[in-house]
C-alpha cells in the first residue's frame, strides 16, 4: 500500500453571473437565479468561499490527511466533477440549456404534448407515450422537431438520451431520433450484381 501525506490548497476562482446568488453550507451549495434554484452537494474536503467584492466563488481542494494513492486519485476526480457541476449549475440558473431533436423517417412524428406526456409515432404499430420530468419544458417546433429546455444540464441530457433510446438513428437511412446539429455518416447499401 502506498500512503502519502499531503497538505495542499489549490485555489480556483469561479465567476458568478449577474443576478445569481450563492448560499454555502457545510455539505451543500444553493444556487438561485432568474430561471430557478439548484442545489449541489459537496464533500468536506471541498472548500468554497464567497468573495462578494469580486463576485467570485473561491474553491479549493484540501488534502490534509493520510491518503492511499487510489483514494487521492478518486477524490481528485470527484473534485474535478464537482467544479464542472458547479460551473454548469451557475450557467443553468442564469441561461438554461436547450437540446434540439428531430425525427427522420417516413411517418415519424410527434403527435401531442399534454400534461408532461409526449406522444409520438416512431415506426411501431402503437404510438409511444413518454413521461417528461417536471423540470423539463418541451417546445414542439414542428411535427418532426422538438426543443427540450431545463436549468438542469444533466437532466436535459438524460431526457434527450431516453428519447433517442426509442429509435436510434439507423446506420443506412438515418431513420430515428437525431440531434439537430448531429452529422451522421451513413453506410452504403450492398448491391447484388
Amino acid at each position: 500500500m502506498f500512503v502519502i501525506l499531503l497538505n495542499m490548497k489549490k485555489q480556483l476562482n469561479i465567476k458568478i453571473p449577474e443576478n445569481v446568488s450563492v448560499n454555502i453550507s457545510p455539505n451543500n451549495i444553493e444556487i438561485k437565479g432568474k430561471l430557478g434554484q439548484l442545489n449541489l452537494n459537496k464533500k468536506e474536503q471541498f472548500n468554497c468561499e464567497l468573495d462578494i467584492q469580486k463576485n467570485i466563488l473561491v474553491c479549493s481542494f484540501i488534502k490534509d490527511t493520510y491518503l492511499i494513492k487510489k483514494q487521492l486519485s478518486y477524490l481528485t476526480k470527484q473534485y474535478v466533477q464537482f467544479i464542472t457541476n458547479l460551473r454548469t449549475n451557475l450557467k443553468g440558473v442564469s441561461n438554461g440549456f436547450f437540446i434540439e431533436l428531430k425525427l427522420v423517417g417516413v411517418g415519424y412524428r410527434f403527435l401531442s404534448y399534454k400534461e408532461n406526456v409526449l406522444v409520438m409515432k416512431v415506426g411501431f404499430c402503437n404510438n409511444i407515450s413518454f413521461k417528461v420530468p417536471e423540470e423539463i419544458t418541451i417546445f414542439l417546433e414542428s411535427p418532426t422537431q422538438i426543443t427540450l429546455f431545463s436549468i438542469n444540464y444533466l437532466l436535459v441530457k438524460q431526457t434527450a438520451a431516453s428519447l433517442r433510446s426509442f429509435r436510434r438513428p439507423d446506420a443506412y437511412k438515418g431513420k430515428g431520433f437525431q440531434y439537430l446539429s448531429e452529422v451522421l455518416v451513413l453506410k452504403e447499401v450492398k448491391k447484388n450484381g
